[in-house]
C-alpha cells in the first residue's frame, strides 16, 4: 500500500511517509515503516489487511502491497498458475485461498517455483482451502494450512 507523502513532527526528528508494508507474524503484526505516525487508531486500522481478489484466469498475479490475504475464485475447470508473489517483504506472512466455484471438479494448479509447499489438493466444487506461507527472502515457505475442504 503506498501512502501519500506525509510530514510527521516526532519531537525534533522530521519524517518522510512514502510507503507502509505490513505484516503478521504468530498472531501479531509488525510493522515496517517509513516515519509513519503510530496511534491507537492507526495500528488498529492499519492491522485491519484488506481480503484481496486477484484476478483468476491462466495465471493468477499476486502483489504483496495490495495486502496479505488473497482469495482466488476459480470459476472453471481450466489448469491454473499461482505466479510467485511480487513485493514481498522478508519476514512477511501471505495468505492464499482457492475457492471452487466452477460448478464441478477444477483444472490442476501449478505453484510458482518460490513457493514451498507438500502436495497440494484443490477443493471440490462449493468448497476451498487456505494455505498460509512465511516469505524468507528467497522462497515462501508453507507453515499451515487447511487439512481438509471447507465450505465456501
Amino acid at each position: 500500500m503506498l501512502l501519500p507523502q506525509l510530514k510527521h513532527d516526532a519531537g525534533k526528528a522530521e519524517f518522510d511517509a512514502y510507503e507502509l508494508v505490513h505484516q503478521r507474524e504468530h498472531s501479531r503484526l509488525n510493522l515496517l515503516l517509513a516515519g509513519f505516525p503510530l496511534t491507537p487508531r492507526s495500528i488498529a486500522t492499519i492491522g485491519a489487511s484488506p481480503l484481496v481478489a486477484p484476478t483468476y484466469g491462466a495465471t493468477v498475479a499476486i502483489s504483496a502491497l495490495s495486502g496479505t490475504d488473497f482469495n482466488i475464485v476459480v470459476t472453471d475447470g481450466n489448469a491454473f498458475t499461482i505466479a510467485n508473489p511480487t513485493s514481498l517483504v522478508t519476514g512477511q506472512h501471505i495468505f492464499v485461498t482457492v475457492k471452487n466455484t466452477s460448478g464441478g471438479a477444477l483444472g490442476a494448479v501449478t505453484w510458482g517455483s518460490a513457493y514451498k509447499l507438500a502436495a497440494w489438493t484443490q477443493p471440490a466444487n462449493g468448497f476451498s482451502r487456505s494455505i498460509q506461507y512465511r516469505y524468507d527472502g528467497t522462497n515462501l515457505i508453507e507453515v499451515g494450512r487447511t487439512t481438509v475442504d471447507v465450505p465456501n
